[in-house]
């Protein structure tokens, strides 16, 4: 399936040829999808910023999107078990420096996996032994059409920022940090007897 900002982006540029900008037809497009009020709600606001970008009206869309919400769609199904640090961090460090530098990261920033295994050494605006600053720009989730806003970069202090400038030293460069995809995570960690019952998702879950 294709990622629902891939989607969106096609469905406004047709909306927008077809219909004068009529994004009521956007609202309409994500009922007609028949999925689950999450993936409703993550078409919504895809199709909402693609729209904005774009100078077209989005209003629909954002009421639809505060409606999907106050109905719970903003709340996953189910979720992933918590990891705990220790457990992550000992882990990690038996890891290869790429892996372990990318599981360090996602959870100093309570990132999904694919963002930051994604990462190229660019992204890494600053790397100290007190501060590293990753600029989330280019990569899948952390794209948007305002390249100031404030959320594209997370600093990252405090425990651990020492242990992520020495692998970031180690490692560079790189594009993208590791191939290691969200699947062949959890299939690794299937395989771990330490990993067993976590999967990519925990790590956001516990940090």
């Amino acid at each position: 399936m294709r990622a629902p900002e891939l989607v969106a982006a096609d469905a406004c540029m047709d909306i927008g040829t077809r219909a004068g900008h009529d994004c009521g037809l956007g609202v309409s497009f994500v009922a007609a999808t028949g999925i689950r009020p999450q993936g409703q709600l993550a078409y919504t606001k895809a199709l909402s910023a693609s729209f904005g970008a774009m100078g077209f009206e989005n209003h629909p869309l954002r009421v639809l999107a505060k409606a999907l919400r106050g109905g719970g769609a903003a709340i996953p199904d189910s979720q992933a078990t918590p990891l705990e640090k220790q457990k992550l961090v000992s882990h990690a460090r038996l890891q290869q420096p790429s892996v372990h530098l990318a599981l360090l990261v996602a959870w100093k920033t309570a990132s999904r996996w694919a963002e930051v295994a994604d990462l190229s050494s660019a992204q890494f605006l600053l790397v100290t032994q007190k501060e590293v600053i990753v600029d989330w720009f280019q990569t899948p989730k952390g794209r948007t059409h305002d390249p100031f806003k404030a959320s594209r970069f997370a600093v990252i202090q405090g425990p651990l920022t020492t242990e992520i400038a020495m692998l970031f030293r180690k490692c560079a460069p790189f594009a993208p940090l590791t191939r290691l995809t969200t699947s062949a995570l959890d299939s690794l960690w299937g395989q771990s007897v330490q990993m067993q019952g976590y999967t990519a998702h925990s790590i956001k879950r516990g940090a």
